[in-house]
Protein backbone atom coordinates (compact mmCIF):
# COMPACT_ATOMS: atom_id res chain seq x y z
CA UNK A 1 0.00 0.00 0.00
CA UNK A 2 1.39 3.32 -1.08
CA UNK A 3 0.43 6.70 0.23
CA UNK A 4 1.33 9.87 -1.54
CA UNK A 5 1.92 13.02 0.47
CA UNK A 6 2.27 16.24 -1.37
CA UNK A 7 3.87 19.13 0.49
CA UNK A 8 4.79 22.57 -0.72
CA UNK A 9 8.15 23.76 0.69
CA UNK A 10 9.81 27.12 0.34
CA UNK A 11 13.50 27.50 1.12
CA UNK A 12 16.15 30.17 0.77
CA UNK A 13 19.20 29.48 -1.37
CA UNK A 14 22.76 30.37 -0.51
CA UNK A 15 22.36 33.46 -2.67
CA UNK A 16 19.41 34.66 -0.54
CA UNK A 17 16.66 33.85 -3.12
CA UNK A 18 13.51 32.15 -1.90
CA UNK A 19 12.44 29.02 -3.90
CA UNK A 20 9.24 27.02 -3.64
CA UNK A 21 9.06 23.28 -4.43
CA UNK A 22 6.70 20.39 -3.87
CA UNK A 23 7.74 17.31 -1.92
CA UNK A 24 5.97 14.09 -2.84
CA UNK A 25 6.63 11.17 -0.51
CA UNK A 26 5.48 7.67 -1.23
CA UNK A 27 5.68 4.98 1.34
CA UNK A 28 3.85 1.82 2.10
CA UNK A 29 4.49 2.53 5.83
CA UNK A 30 4.28 6.30 5.91
CA UNK A 31 5.16 8.44 8.95
CA UNK A 32 4.72 12.19 9.50
CA UNK A 33 7.69 14.07 8.12
CA UNK A 34 9.76 16.00 10.68
CA UNK A 35 9.91 19.75 10.35
CA UNK A 36 12.85 21.52 8.93
CA UNK A 37 15.38 21.83 11.70
CA UNK A 38 16.44 25.17 10.23
CA UNK A 39 12.91 26.52 9.85
CA UNK A 40 13.62 27.02 6.10
CA UNK A 41 11.45 26.46 3.03
CA UNK A 42 12.64 25.15 -0.38
CA UNK A 43 12.10 25.76 -4.05
CA UNK A 44 9.08 23.94 -5.49
CA UNK A 45 10.46 20.66 -6.74
CA UNK A 46 9.08 17.23 -7.07
CA UNK A 47 10.83 14.51 -5.07
CA UNK A 48 9.77 10.98 -4.83
CA UNK A 49 10.81 8.98 -1.79
CA UNK A 50 10.13 5.38 -2.05
CA UNK A 51 10.55 3.21 1.04
CA UNK A 52 10.78 -0.37 0.19
CA UNK A 53 12.29 -3.48 1.54
CA UNK A 54 16.02 -3.45 1.15
CA UNK A 55 18.56 -0.69 0.85
CA UNK A 56 17.37 2.85 0.46
CA UNK A 57 18.13 4.56 -2.74
CA UNK A 58 19.77 7.84 -1.90
CA UNK A 59 20.34 9.00 -5.46
CA UNK A 60 18.64 12.22 -6.63
CA UNK A 61 16.99 10.40 -9.51
CA UNK A 62 14.86 8.46 -7.09
CA UNK A 63 13.54 11.63 -5.29
CA UNK A 64 14.49 12.95 -1.65
CA UNK A 65 16.88 10.55 -0.08
CA UNK A 66 17.00 9.57 3.62
CA UNK A 67 20.39 11.24 4.03
CA UNK A 68 18.95 14.48 2.72
CA UNK A 69 16.08 14.17 5.14
CA UNK A 70 18.44 13.57 8.07
CA UNK A 71 20.48 16.62 7.17
CA UNK A 72 17.49 18.82 6.42
CA UNK A 73 14.75 18.01 8.94
CA UNK A 74 14.65 17.61 12.78
CA UNK A 75 13.42 14.19 13.73
CA UNK A 76 10.85 13.48 16.44
CA UNK A 77 12.79 10.56 17.79
CA UNK A 78 15.71 12.83 18.63
CA UNK A 79 18.18 10.94 16.49
CA UNK A 80 19.53 14.14 14.94
CA UNK A 81 20.31 17.63 16.32
CA UNK A 82 19.57 21.19 15.33
CA UNK A 83 22.60 22.97 13.98
CA UNK A 84 21.15 26.54 14.19
CA UNK A 85 18.60 28.57 16.08
CA UNK A 86 14.93 27.74 15.71
CA UNK A 87 12.50 30.66 15.59
CA UNK A 88 9.25 29.56 17.21
CA UNK A 89 7.49 32.66 15.77
CA UNK A 90 5.54 33.23 18.98
CA UNK A 91 4.62 29.57 19.40
CA UNK A 92 5.48 27.40 22.39
CA UNK A 93 7.30 24.21 23.12
CA UNK A 94 5.00 22.14 25.28
CA UNK A 95 5.35 19.15 27.56
CA UNK A 96 9.05 19.80 28.15
CA UNK A 97 10.59 17.78 30.96
CA UNK A 98 12.72 19.29 33.73
CA UNK A 99 16.24 20.10 32.55
CA UNK A 100 19.19 17.99 33.68
CA UNK A 101 22.27 19.54 32.06
CA UNK A 102 23.15 23.22 32.12
CA UNK A 103 22.15 23.79 28.46
CA UNK A 104 18.83 21.89 28.59
CA UNK A 105 15.60 23.73 27.86
CA UNK A 106 13.83 24.62 31.11
CA UNK A 107 10.05 24.35 31.46
CA UNK A 108 7.92 26.93 33.27
CA UNK A 109 7.61 24.90 36.46
CA UNK A 110 11.38 24.59 36.78
CA UNK A 111 11.91 28.27 36.10
CA UNK A 112 9.25 29.33 38.64
CA UNK A 113 10.78 27.13 41.28
CA UNK A 114 14.46 27.74 40.62
CA UNK A 115 15.04 30.75 38.41
CA UNK A 116 15.18 33.28 41.42
CA UNK A 117 13.03 35.95 43.08
CA UNK A 118 10.19 37.39 41.05
CA UNK A 119 10.11 41.12 40.42
CA UNK A 120 6.42 41.06 41.29
CA UNK A 121 7.13 39.72 44.78
CA UNK A 122 8.13 36.36 46.13
CA UNK A 123 9.10 34.40 49.25
CA UNK A 124 12.57 33.25 50.14
CA UNK A 125 12.78 29.64 51.26
CA UNK A 126 16.32 30.01 52.58
CA UNK A 127 19.05 32.51 53.42
CA UNK A 128 19.98 35.10 50.79
CA UNK A 129 23.72 35.79 50.59
CA UNK A 130 24.23 39.21 49.00
CA UNK A 131 27.97 38.48 48.60
CA UNK A 132 28.91 42.05 49.45
CA UNK A 133 26.20 43.66 47.30
CA UNK A 134 23.42 45.96 48.49
CA UNK A 135 19.65 46.00 48.69
CA UNK A 136 18.54 49.38 47.35
CA UNK A 137 15.27 51.22 46.97
CA UNK A 138 13.88 50.27 50.39
CA UNK A 139 11.10 52.45 51.77
CA UNK A 140 12.22 55.14 54.21
CA UNK A 141 9.05 54.69 56.24
CA UNK A 142 8.80 52.63 59.38
CA UNK A 143 8.15 49.00 58.31
CA UNK A 144 4.75 47.58 59.29
CA UNK A 145 6.10 44.39 60.87
CA UNK A 146 9.06 43.57 63.10
CA UNK A 147 10.68 41.26 60.50
CA UNK A 148 10.77 43.75 57.63
CA UNK A 149 14.06 45.14 56.30
CA UNK A 150 14.53 48.88 56.83
CA UNK A 151 16.37 51.52 54.88
CA UNK A 152 19.58 53.20 56.07
CA UNK A 153 17.78 56.50 56.69
CA UNK A 154 15.16 54.77 58.85
CA UNK A 155 17.86 52.86 60.75
CA UNK A 156 19.71 56.10 61.46
CA UNK A 157 16.49 57.74 62.64
CA UNK A 158 15.72 54.79 64.94
CA UNK A 159 19.19 55.02 66.45
CA UNK A 160 18.80 58.72 67.01
CA UNK A 161 15.38 58.18 68.57
CA UNK A 162 16.80 55.51 70.86
CA UNK A 163 19.63 57.83 71.90
CA UNK A 164 17.08 60.50 72.71
CA UNK A 165 14.91 58.12 74.75
CA UNK A 166 17.69 56.39 76.66
CA UNK A 167 20.75 57.26 78.69
CA UNK A 168 24.22 56.60 77.35
CA UNK A 169 26.83 54.91 79.49
CA UNK A 170 28.88 58.07 79.16
CA UNK A 171 26.08 60.15 80.72
CA UNK A 172 22.75 61.72 79.92
CA UNK A 173 19.49 63.10 81.28
CA UNK A 174 16.48 61.04 82.38
CA UNK A 175 13.24 62.90 81.68
CA UNK A 176 10.94 60.49 83.55
CA UNK A 177 10.81 58.14 86.51
CA UNK A 178 13.48 55.48 86.96
CA UNK A 179 12.53 52.24 88.68
CA UNK A 180 14.93 49.37 89.41
CA UNK A 181 13.28 45.96 89.39
CA UNK A 182 14.17 43.39 92.04
CA UNK A 183 13.22 40.48 89.81
CA UNK A 184 14.38 37.09 91.10
CA UNK A 185 14.65 38.71 94.54
CA UNK A 186 18.20 39.91 93.90
CA UNK A 187 19.95 42.71 95.75
CA UNK A 188 20.31 46.03 93.96
CA UNK A 189 23.09 48.60 94.33
CA UNK A 190 23.18 52.15 93.01
CA UNK A 191 26.20 54.31 93.48
CA UNK A 192 29.93 54.37 92.82
CA UNK A 193 32.43 51.81 94.15
CA UNK A 194 35.60 52.74 92.24
CA UNK A 195 36.00 56.39 93.18
CA UNK A 196 39.55 57.67 92.85
CA UNK A 197 41.40 59.67 95.48
CA UNK A 198 40.06 63.22 95.91
CA UNK A 199 37.30 62.52 93.40
CA UNK A 200 33.68 63.24 94.32
CA UNK A 201 30.39 61.45 93.84
CA UNK A 202 27.26 63.56 94.21
CA UNK A 203 23.50 63.35 93.70
CA UNK A 204 22.23 66.89 93.05
CA UNK A 205 18.63 67.82 93.85
CA UNK A 206 17.32 70.60 91.57
CA UNK A 207 20.40 72.81 92.03
CA UNK A 208 24.07 72.13 92.71
CA UNK A 209 23.84 73.39 96.30
CA UNK A 210 21.14 70.85 97.14
CA UNK A 211 22.97 67.55 96.95
CA UNK A 212 24.16 64.42 98.66
CA UNK A 213 27.89 64.13 97.97
CA UNK A 214 31.11 62.50 99.06
CA UNK A 215 34.77 63.10 98.31
CA UNK A 216 37.08 60.11 98.59
CA UNK A 217 39.49 61.38 101.20
CA UNK A 218 40.63 59.88 104.49
CA UNK A 219 38.33 60.89 107.33
CA UNK A 220 35.91 62.79 105.10
CA UNK A 221 32.22 62.09 105.88
CA UNK A 222 29.28 61.86 103.50
CA UNK A 223 27.75 65.35 103.21
CA UNK A 224 24.10 66.32 102.80
CA UNK A 225 24.15 69.93 101.58
CA UNK A 226 20.90 71.92 101.33
CA UNK A 227 19.83 75.53 100.92
CA UNK A 228 16.64 75.36 102.99
CA UNK A 229 17.39 72.61 105.47
CA UNK A 230 16.65 68.93 105.72
CA UNK A 231 13.44 67.39 107.08
CA UNK A 232 12.98 63.86 108.42
CA UNK A 233 9.60 62.11 108.50
CA UNK A 234 8.58 58.68 109.78
CA UNK A 235 5.18 57.15 109.05
CA UNK A 236 4.26 60.49 107.48
CA UNK A 237 4.95 62.25 110.76
CA UNK A 238 7.49 65.01 111.16
CA UNK A 239 10.48 63.87 113.25
CA UNK A 240 13.05 66.64 112.92
CA UNK A 241 14.20 69.51 110.75
CA UNK A 242 17.81 70.51 110.25
CA UNK A 243 18.49 74.12 109.30
CA UNK A 244 21.54 76.36 109.21
CA UNK A 245 20.63 78.07 112.49
CA UNK A 246 19.00 75.30 114.49
CA UNK A 247 17.82 71.70 114.64
CA UNK A 248 14.14 71.33 115.50
CA UNK A 249 12.95 68.07 117.06
CA UNK A 250 9.30 67.07 117.01
CA UNK A 251 9.65 63.80 118.94
CA UNK A 252 11.20 62.68 122.21
CA UNK A 253 14.92 61.88 122.21
CA UNK A 254 16.05 58.72 123.98
CA UNK A 255 19.75 58.98 124.80
CA UNK A 256 20.07 55.29 125.74
CA UNK A 257 22.33 56.11 128.73
CA UNK A 258 24.55 58.38 126.61
CA UNK A 259 25.33 62.02 127.31
CA UNK A 260 24.78 65.39 125.72
CA UNK A 261 28.00 67.39 126.05
CA UNK A 262 29.28 70.95 125.52
CA UNK A 263 26.00 72.65 126.42
CA UNK A 264 25.90 76.38 127.00
CA UNK A 265 24.30 77.76 130.11
CA UNK A 266 20.55 78.21 129.61
CA UNK A 267 19.13 81.64 128.99
CA UNK A 268 15.43 80.85 128.65
CA UNK A 269 13.19 78.93 130.97
CA UNK A 270 12.63 76.03 128.54
CA UNK A 271 16.32 75.53 127.65
CA UNK A 272 18.30 72.50 128.80
CA UNK A 273 20.71 73.20 131.66
CA UNK A 274 24.24 71.86 131.88
CA UNK A 275 25.77 70.39 135.03
CA UNK A 276 27.66 73.56 135.91
CA UNK A 277 24.48 75.60 135.79
CA UNK A 278 22.64 73.10 137.94
CA UNK A 279 25.42 72.90 140.48
CA UNK A 280 25.62 76.66 140.74
CA UNK A 281 21.90 77.23 140.73
CA UNK A 282 20.06 77.37 144.04
CA UNK A 283 17.63 74.59 144.66
CA UNK A 284 14.68 74.79 146.90
CA UNK A 285 15.19 72.97 150.19
CA UNK A 286 11.93 71.32 151.18
CA UNK A 287 12.83 71.08 154.85
CA UNK A 288 12.49 74.09 157.09
CA UNK A 289 15.63 76.21 157.46
CA UNK A 290 15.24 77.22 161.15
CA UNK A 291 15.81 74.36 163.63
CA UNK A 292 13.84 73.93 166.86
CA UNK A 293 15.08 76.75 169.01
CA UNK A 294 13.42 75.53 172.24
CA UNK A 295 13.13 72.07 173.71
CA UNK A 296 9.89 70.70 175.01
CA UNK A 297 10.87 71.75 178.55
CA UNK A 298 10.96 75.20 180.05
CA UNK A 299 14.70 75.50 179.45
CA UNK A 300 16.07 78.73 177.98
CA UNK A 301 16.20 79.37 174.27
CA UNK A 302 18.58 77.15 172.28
CA UNK A 303 20.76 79.74 170.54
CA UNK A 304 23.67 77.43 169.74
CA UNK A 305 22.58 77.34 166.11
CA UNK A 306 23.22 81.06 165.67
CA UNK A 307 19.55 81.98 165.24
CA UNK A 308 18.22 84.89 167.33
CA UNK A 309 14.49 85.56 167.62
CA UNK A 310 13.11 88.87 168.82
CA UNK A 311 9.75 90.62 168.80
CA UNK A 312 8.25 94.02 169.35
CA UNK A 313 6.70 92.64 172.57
CA UNK A 314 5.57 89.49 174.35
CA UNK A 315 3.07 89.15 177.16
CA UNK A 316 5.43 87.34 179.57
CA UNK A 317 8.18 84.74 179.62
CA UNK A 318 5.72 81.97 178.95
CA UNK A 319 4.95 83.49 175.55
CA UNK A 320 8.45 84.17 174.22
CA UNK A 321 9.08 84.90 170.50
CA UNK A 322 11.22 81.74 170.24
CA UNK A 323 8.09 79.67 170.96
CA UNK A 324 7.06 80.22 167.34
CA UNK A 325 10.23 78.36 166.19
CA UNK A 326 10.05 75.43 168.58
CA UNK A 327 9.24 72.99 165.76
CA UNK A 328 5.76 72.18 167.02
CA UNK A 329 2.58 74.14 167.42
CA UNK A 330 0.09 73.69 170.23
CA UNK A 331 -2.00 75.64 172.69
CA UNK A 332 -0.91 77.11 175.98
CA UNK A 333 2.19 78.63 177.20
CA UNK A 334 5.76 77.63 177.85
CA UNK A 335 8.12 75.71 175.56
CA UNK A 336 5.20 74.07 173.78
CA UNK A 337 3.21 77.27 173.79
CA UNK A 338 2.82 80.28 171.55
CA UNK A 339 4.23 83.72 171.01
CA UNK A 340 1.74 86.36 172.15
CA UNK A 341 2.04 90.15 172.08
CA UNK A 342 1.60 92.30 175.09
CA UNK A 343 -1.71 93.71 173.92
CA UNK A 344 -0.41 95.07 170.56
CA UNK A 345 -2.83 94.87 167.66
CA UNK A 346 -1.20 97.36 165.21
CA UNK A 347 2.32 97.75 163.84
CA UNK A 348 3.99 94.96 165.80
CA UNK A 349 6.48 92.40 164.57
CA UNK A 350 8.41 89.18 165.19
CA UNK A 351 11.93 88.82 163.73
CA UNK A 352 14.56 86.09 163.26
CA UNK A 353 18.22 86.75 162.60
CA UNK A 354 19.99 83.93 160.71
CA UNK A 355 23.69 83.06 160.85
CA UNK A 356 24.01 83.32 157.01
CA UNK A 357 22.59 85.24 154.11
CA UNK A 358 19.88 83.11 152.53
CA UNK A 359 17.25 83.45 149.82
CA UNK A 360 13.77 82.53 150.95
CA UNK A 361 11.32 80.87 148.58
CA UNK A 362 8.52 79.96 151.01
CA UNK A 363 7.26 80.78 154.52
CA UNK A 364 4.97 78.77 156.79
CA UNK A 365 2.66 80.48 159.37
CA UNK A 366 0.08 79.38 161.93
CA UNK A 367 -1.87 81.67 164.26
CA UNK A 368 -3.03 81.05 167.78
CA UNK A 369 -4.52 77.63 168.38
CA UNK A 370 -7.81 79.15 169.56
CA UNK A 371 -8.29 80.63 166.06
CA UNK A 372 -8.97 83.97 167.73
CA UNK A 373 -6.96 87.17 168.03
CA UNK A 374 -5.80 86.61 164.46
CA UNK A 375 -3.38 88.64 162.44
CA UNK A 376 -5.01 89.64 159.13
CA UNK A 377 -2.96 92.50 157.65
CA UNK A 378 0.74 91.70 157.39
CA UNK A 379 3.89 91.44 155.18
CA UNK A 380 7.26 89.65 155.19
CA UNK A 381 10.37 91.85 155.11
CA UNK A 382 14.09 91.21 154.68
CA UNK A 383 17.19 93.08 155.82
CA UNK A 384 20.93 92.73 156.21
CA UNK A 385 21.51 95.49 158.78
CA UNK A 386 18.28 95.65 160.83
CA UNK A 387 17.95 99.24 159.64
CA UNK A 388 16.58 98.98 156.14
CA UNK A 389 13.91 96.40 155.42
CA UNK A 390 12.65 95.32 151.99
CA UNK A 391 9.16 94.00 151.52
CA UNK A 392 9.38 90.46 150.16
CA UNK A 393 5.73 89.44 150.25
CA UNK A 394 2.46 91.13 151.19
CA UNK A 395 -0.80 89.31 150.65
CA UNK A 396 -4.10 90.96 150.02
CA UNK A 397 -5.83 92.52 153.00
CA UNK A 398 -7.35 90.83 154.87
CA UNK A 399 -5.36 87.54 154.89
CA UNK A 400 -6.09 85.91 158.23
CA UNK A 401 -3.47 83.72 159.89
CA UNK A 402 -5.67 81.16 161.64
CA UNK A 403 -5.02 77.88 163.42
CA UNK A 404 -4.43 75.97 160.11
CA UNK A 405 -0.86 75.94 158.83
CA UNK A 406 -0.57 78.00 155.66
CA UNK A 407 2.36 78.33 153.24
CA UNK A 408 3.13 81.38 151.11
CA UNK A 409 5.58 81.45 148.16
CA UNK A 410 8.17 84.20 148.09
CA UNK A 411 9.59 85.49 144.79
CA UNK A 412 12.95 87.14 145.32
CA UNK A 413 16.47 86.89 143.99
CA UNK A 414 18.10 88.65 146.94
CA UNK A 415 19.60 87.11 150.02
CA UNK A 416 19.07 88.35 153.58
CA UNK A 417 19.98 87.23 157.08
CA UNK A 418 17.15 89.07 158.91
CA UNK A 419 13.51 88.28 158.19
CA UNK A 420 10.64 90.11 159.88
CA UNK A 421 6.92 89.47 159.94
CA UNK A 422 5.51 92.97 160.22
CA UNK A 423 1.88 93.00 161.35
CA UNK A 424 -0.11 96.10 160.46
CA UNK A 425 -3.42 95.00 161.94
CA UNK A 426 -4.76 92.12 164.04
CA UNK A 427 -7.77 91.14 166.07
CA UNK A 428 -7.69 92.11 169.76
CA UNK A 429 -6.49 91.46 172.41
CA UNK A 430 -3.27 89.52 172.28
CA UNK A 431 -2.56 88.32 168.74
CA UNK A 432 0.35 86.00 168.14
CA UNK A 433 1.75 82.87 166.36
CA UNK A 434 2.04 79.23 167.26
CA UNK A 435 4.38 78.37 164.33
CA UNK A 436 6.72 80.14 161.90
CA UNK A 437 9.26 78.57 159.45
CA UNK A 438 11.48 79.73 156.58
CA UNK A 439 12.23 77.67 153.45
CA UNK A 440 15.37 78.68 151.58
CA UNK A 441 17.40 77.88 148.47
CA UNK A 442 20.59 75.80 148.65
CA UNK A 443 22.94 78.65 147.84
Amino acid sequence: MFIRVKTAIVRTSSSGNRERFTLNIFSDNIKKMPVDKFGRRYYERNYVVTQKQGPVDESPSSGLTLAEMQSTFLRKDGSNSAIASINMAGNTLTNVSNPVDDHDVANKVYVDENAGVSKNGDMMLGDLDMNGYRLTGLSSRLPPTDNDAISWSRAVQLVRDSERDCVRRSGGIIEGNLFISSEANNDRVIGCTDLGADRTFSIPLEISTNKLWYVYRRGHPVVLDTDDGFMVKAENQLVCKLAATEITLYKDVRMNSNRITNLQEPQLAHEVANKLYVDRTARKILQGYVPALRSTSNSPTNDKFGFVVTASSHSNNFYLPSNAFNGVYSIGRGARGEWVTNGETRDFWIQIKCPDLVRVWKIGLRGRDSNTERIYHWRLEGSTDEQTFTSLFEPSNPSYIGNELEFYLIDTNDRYNIFRLFCLEAEPTNPGLSYMQLYVYSE
